[in-house]
């Protein structure tokens, strides 16, 4: 079985083809139930794939709640907010450690017109710091899915504050130190 969301395509195997307990899978499916029953969050989708080929790929409970409940399906998209900045910090460190990324490196030298309005000093360490130096930034949601579209609405964003003096995440600025989850990698990673 193939298994098309978008433009990925990956062949769909049973778990113990992957060399994955199916009974853990379904632990897994079952502790998602009981959180969406228990209103901890409306709905999830999880999709599990080892060596090039999707082992699982379920989805939950609802999509919206507000103004009208609507479920949800396989094609739902879903707002993840910060929730991948840790995949991404341990990508970006994969790089690092590769030789391919440096933490100094200017993002401006990496995304073309990154550096307009004050941000051409703002270094991979100080987006994975939260000290960027544009702890208010609103970026439009166009750039969700587009990466072109990612860089027009994020490049004209202003830098506020001077890029690795203020430590902030999107909704507010509250001190100079890194948040934990951040610092706690970095720490581990020997940054």
């Amino acid at each position: 079985m193939v298994r098309s969301l978008g433009t990925a395509v990956l062949p769909m195997v049973e778990p113990a083809e992957a060399g994955l307990d199916a009974t853990r899978l379904e632990r897994i499916y079952q502790l998602i139930e009981e959180q969406i029953a228990d209103r901890r969050y409306p709905g999830a989708q999880k999709a599990i794939a080892r060596r090039g080929k999707l082992v699982a790929f379920r989805t939950f409970g609802r999509a919206r709640i507000e103004p009208d409940e609507t479920p949800a399906s396989d094609r739902t998209l879903w707002l993840l907010y910060s929730q991948t900045k840790i995949v991404l910090a341990a990508t970006i460190r994969t790089l690092v450690d590769d030789g391919r990324l440096s933490f100094a490196d200017r993002v401006a030298d990496l995304v073309p017109g990154f550096d307009r309005h004050r941000k051409g000093g703002v270094t991979v360490f100080h987006l994975l710091s939260h000290q960027a130096g544009f702890p208010n930034a609103t970026v439009r949601s166009p750039g969700a899915t587009r990466p072109r579209a990612s860089r027009s609405a994020t490049c004209p964003t202003a830098a506020t504050t001077t890029p690795g003096t203020t430590a902030a995440s999107t909704t507010s600025a509250t001190s100079s130190t890194p948040p934990s989850s951040t610092r706690d990698l970095m720490i581990r990673a020997n940054c």
